[in-house]
């Protein structure tokens, strides 16, 4: 490797990290004070409005893999290895191919259309019935629905 590619390799690790830190320090805290409070889930999404958000699941997913099940994880979200990949494009910009890739117009506006295909899929098929895709009866939005003085 030579000391350009190793400087910026290291200054886009930084410049990853950091946030990444800084939001999963939050996202400790966040779960902490939902699983006091009672809540199942962390996410803010289902929190809101008790419907699973397109990323639901991916925690299941990426436990499942580390428990070496690949068709649980693919059951549990079939898109689980997207954000590591993504991770990747941005670590190794200085690849030719993987710069086209990450600057080209179509890649990212494709990557969320087959996001969104596939939680409609999936939504269509499991929701709300079957996990990770359930229906939170515990929201903000229903709690608030309920407590309004009728």
């Amino acid at each position: 490797m030579n000391y350009k590619f190793r400087k910026n390799f290291l200054q886009r690790i930084k410049n990853l990290l950091i946030p990444i830190v800084l939001v999963g320090g939050v996202l400790l805290i966040f779960s902490a004070w939902t699983k006091y409070q009672g809540y199942p889930t962390i996410c803010p999404i289902k929190l809101t409005t008790g419907l699973p958000c397109p990323g639901c699941g991916m925690t299941r997913a990426h436990i499942a893999l580390l428990n070496l099940d690949l068709s649980q994880a693919l059951y549990y979200h079939p898109l689980f290895f997207v954000p590591a990949g993504v991770f990747a494009i941005f670590l190794f910009q200085d690849i030719r191919w993987v710069y086209r890739l990450h600057h080209s117009k179509w890649f990212y506006p494709l990557l969320v259309m087959v996001v969104i295909g596939v939680y409609i899929y999936r939504m269509l098929l499991r929701f709300p019935f079957e996990e990770p895709l359930e229906y939170s009866e515990k929201n903000f939005l229903k709690q608030i629905w309920d407590n309004i003085p009728r």
